[in-house]
């Protein structure tokens, strides 16, 4: 059975937060647009920490789209009102300063978020998030793979090599017959097999 629906009040304040790859930078500010945290900066290694300390259920959060954004978000989204994630081209479409920096980044995002001018990107679930990553994983791969296979056969036409009918040069059984090919040093180096499949 479930507990009776509680009722989600609106978010009091708006929190920037400006992400690099060894920290962060928050801002935030009021419906009103009169600052309520000043830029902090804050590394990873503390960041659940400030999250635990510094923010509630009446924060709105906003993110930029990132390398490391659904980690911040999955960190975000049990402590706070909401999670807000935006394009950078669309925060640049939306205001492009002449300069910019850490502190004006974090307190234009809070601002942008105030005045409701963002619009947030679909968040997938944490299931198609690791879904997407193996696909991108899998077709990076395939290509890395490819390249490599072209690589020796134009190694193989360089030297006129016909390999005999049949045989799967990029079978690991065959890396004996690679390391048989009479080809220069630098070749040698670069003919491995070993990631080719």
């Amino acid at each position: 059975m479930q507990g009776p629906v509680t009722e989600k009040h609106s978010a009091s304040r708006f929190i920037g937060l400006d992400i690099h790859k060894y920290y962060m930078v928050a801002a935030g500010v009021d419906a009103d647009q009169n600052e309520v945290m000043s830029p902090q900066r804050v590394t990873w290694e503390h960041f659940d920490a400030w999250v635990e300390r510094h923010l509630t259920l009446c924060d709105a959060v906003v993110i930029e789209m990132t390398t490391n954004t659904w980690d911040v978000y999955d960190t975000l989204i049990e402590h706070v009102h909401s999670v807000c994630v935006v394009h950078p081209p669309h925060v640049k479409a939306v205001v492009n300063p002449q300069v910019m920096n850490d502190k004006i980044a974090s307190r234009t995002l809070a601002k942008l978020l105030a005045a409701k001018l963002l619009v947030s990107i679909w968040v997938p679930p944490r299931e198609v998030r690791d879904l997407r990553m193996l696909v991108a994983e899998y077709h990076k791969m395939s290509v890395l793979g490819a390249m490599a296979k072209h690589r020796l056969h134009a190694l193989l036409q360089r030297h006129r090599i016909l390999p005999e009918a049949g045989i799967d040069l990029f079978d690991l059984d065959e890396r004996a017959w690679w390391n048989l090919l009479h080809v220069s040093t630098s070749e040698k180096l670069l003919k491995s097999p070993r990631n080719s499949r």
